[in-house]
């Protein structure tokens, strides 16, 4: 599988209400969030980007990963602060 690290955008990070990703690969990705322990706690699939509510979200840090319709992937460590 390739790393989609140059080609996806996930921001603001550190986040407070809203974290948003944007992959440049037109097709159905999946974000999958886990938090501090490595529960997942979040689950979306989205075509180009999406904006997710974290108000509820605790403070800490929080992992990511973003898989492409053709199994593309990537990682990376959020910031809720």
């Amino acid at each position: 599988n390739e790393n989609l690290q140059d080609s996806k955008n996930v921001y603001p990070n550190p986040f407070v209400n809203e974290l948003s990703f944007q992959a440049s690969h037109p097709e159905e990705t999946e974000i999958i969030l886990y938090n501090g322990i490595s529960n997942e706690i979040f689950r979306k699939s989205f075509n180009n980007s999406t904006t997710i509510n974290t108000e509820n979200f605790e403070s800490g840090i929080y992992v990511y990963k973003m898989i492409s319709k053709s199994g593309l992937t990537s990682f990376g460590k959020l910031v809720k602060l």
